[in-house]
């Protein structure tokens, strides 16, 4: 798990960069009309919040009660780390993305199991990966805007682990459950440009197949260099999917950074 003092210094150096790239801008903001590539790293700081569930045979307090799957309910103190990836190519009309997302989160909650009469303490952890592709047309364009629906899929690997307190169990305090799975998804994309070297970029889409339902939002903004562009902004992801072993029942949302280079 990356260090806090690792993370503030991500954020440091960000601010640095955006001071001395200033100067330089030449470039103006596009509306996503133009054909070529994007490609973008980004940073993703967000919170957790929601419930999380895994074996519970792993967890049994010794009375042979305890359920298939043990749900927890995560605690308001989190901070969610995640990394992403976005590529993107535009033709004429047609435009095609992929979007990676690596995440990690690990905080409290409170364990309670047949057998036991106070709250276990217990780590929630949620580690993983989650891809997005899909295949877009823009319907609607003007000197300063472009809008685009688009279809594809989202495919997760994610895992749930839950660490209780081996004092207090007489048996296993670990517990782990991984799944993939993959939603159909419908979205679509609105690029703006504010002024000569400011664009905004509201996205949306939902997904549904394996998952009960997910859904997501993303909103950034971004200001053009000489090298391309620093955008920034939030994004939000919500997940329900759950197995007899397994449970994500959980939305992710935080602030975004990153930069994006045009070909």
């Amino acid at each position: 798990m990356i260090s806090r003092s690792v993370v503030d210094s991500v954020r440091r150096g960000g601010l640095i960069a955006l001071l001395l790239c200033l100067p330089a801008a030449t470039h103006a903001a596009h509306t996503g009309t133009e054909p070529g590539f994007t490609i973008a790293p980004y940073g993703w700081l967000a919170g957790i919040d929601g419930t999380v569930g895994a074996p519970g045979a792993d967890l049994d307090d010794g009375s042979g009660s305890a359920p298939t799957r043990v749900d927890v309910s995560l605690d308001p103190d989190y901070e969610l780390k995640g990394f992403m990836f976005y590529g993107e190519w535009r033709g004429e009309r047609w435009m095609a993305f992929v979007d990676s997302v690596w995440a990690n989160i690990k905080q409290g909650a409170t364990l309670r199991l047949a057998g036991i009469g106070q709250g276990i303490d217990t780590d929630a952890e949620v580690d993983g990966n989650v891809f997005t592709a899909a295949l877009g047309y823009r319907v609607h364009e003007t000197e300063n805007s472009a809008f685009v629906v688009y279809g594809g899929a989202r495919y997760y690997d994610l895992e749930v682990k839950l660490s209780a307190d081996a004092s207090l169990l007489p048996v296993s305090a670990r517990s782990t459950s991984n799944d993939t799975w993959t939603d159909g998804i419908i979205g679509a994309k609105w690029n703006y440009r504010i002024a000569d070297k400011w664009q905004s970029v509201v996205e949306g889409n939902y997904g549904y197949g394996e998952s009960d339902s997910s859904w997501q939002i993303t909103a950034t903004l971004g200001y053009s260099f000489s090298w391309g562009r620093l955008v920034g902004g939030w994004r939000h992801l919500d997940i329900d999917h759950s197995t007899k072993t397994y449970r994500l029942d959980a939305s992710m949302t935080g602030p975004l950074v990153g930069a994006v280079f045009d070909f």
